[in-house]
């Protein structure tokens, strides 16, 4: 016959066994109480945002890539009077000479 486990190591077994079973379990923690001041969503200008900044080179940037920038619109009426169209009628978009 084989020897039975001896006490000691069944217990220190058991004892491993709920230390690690109860390292497993996480404490609940509350989310941290934020002192922010309220929304003031009414005092922004939303259309011009970054003139909050007071930066003048800033302000000039923006304002040049507002008046060079192209809408979609007037992109893709470039795209379709090209005099190689970029999609043929097939689908395919390979060149041929």
């Amino acid at each position: 016959m084989s020897d039975p486990v001896p006490p000691l190591r069944t217990l220190t077994m058991a004892v491993a066994t709920a230390l690690a079973l109860a390292a497993c379990q996480t404490t609940p923690t509350a989310p941290p109480v934020l002192d922010l001041p309220p929304p003031t969503l009414a005092q922004l200008d939303l259309e011009r945002w970054w003139t909050s900044f007071d930066d003048p080179t800033l302000n000039a940037l923006i304002d040049e890539a507002l008046a060079n920038n192209l809408d979609l619109q007037a992109a893709m009426a470039g795209a379709w009077s090209s005099p190689r169209p970029i999609c043929s009628s097939r689908g395919r978009t390979s060149s041929r000479a």
